[in-house]
């Protein structure tokens, strides 16, 4: 391997010139650029805007579950009442036309398990005034 001799080989220009006068007039060249740009001017609102949105649609988003949910709950509830006021009010309706409409699993379903002890009802009954009204519907 050859020995480098900073002192003695030929010099390599860096291919980089610098223009006349440069290093003088570089000064007063960077303050009338300085100056002559202004600063952007950016509002608080536009540099959190998608952070705004964002959190009132999350806000908007989560006080409309319990509105939406309280609806369809009521509305559920409405149509239970009507159904069954329809089915208790119309004369035309049968118990045997109702069981003719109910499947195997909804009578299961109907179904309870629940005893009765007889001398709470019999007590029950004799407490009532509306006793006739019972036997006759």
């Amino acid at each position: 391997m050859k020995k480098i001799s900073i002192e003695n080989d030929p010099k390599i220009e860096t291919g980089f010139i610098v223009p006349d006068h440069y290093f003088e007039n570089f000064s007063t060249n960077l303050i009338t650029q300085v100056s002559l740009q202004e600063p952007k001017v950016v509002s608080l609102f536009a540099r959190y805007k998608t952070l705004i949105y964002a959190s009132a649609a999350i806000i908007i988003f989560g006080i409309s579950i319990p509105v939406i949910n309280n609806y369809y709950v009521q509305n559920k509830e409405n149509e239970t009442n009507i159904l069954e006021n329809y089915i208790t009010y119309q004369s035309t309706i049968s118990e045997n036309d109702i069981l003719d409409l109910l499947d195997l699993k909804d009578l299961e379903n109907m179904n309870s398990d629940m005893v009765l002890d007889n001398e709470l009802l019999e007590t029950e009954l004799n407490s009532n005034n509306n006793l006739e009204q019972y036997i006759l519907n």
